[in-house]
């Protein structure tokens, strides 16, 4: 339930929904027509407009995850013997 309630309260903005319409619209034109490949793509397009993924210029994560896109900083472990 836990899961839903993210789903539901999270942003959502114009690519999100437009990602919704088009996976669920591939779903329904794969069912009618007993397509395999455009059910694949529906339920990619479903998947990322659910979860709030995709892939954008700087990397494919969602959008809570990526904290400062022009953040170029990173943790190097030390590698010494």
């Amino acid at each position: 339930m836990n899961v839903i309630n993210k789903i539901i309260k999270t942003r959502w903005s114009w690519g999100r929904w437009i990602r919704l319409g088009l996976g669920l619209a591939f779903l329904m034109d794969a069912y009618y027509k007993s397509s395999g490949m455009v059910a694949v793509m529906g339920a990619v397009l479903t998947y990322q407009a659910l979860f709030n993924l995709g892939c954008t210029v700087y990397s494919c994560a969602s959008e809570e995850t990526r904290k400062n896109p022009n953040d170029l900083t990173h943790n190097f472990k030390n590698i010494n013997n």
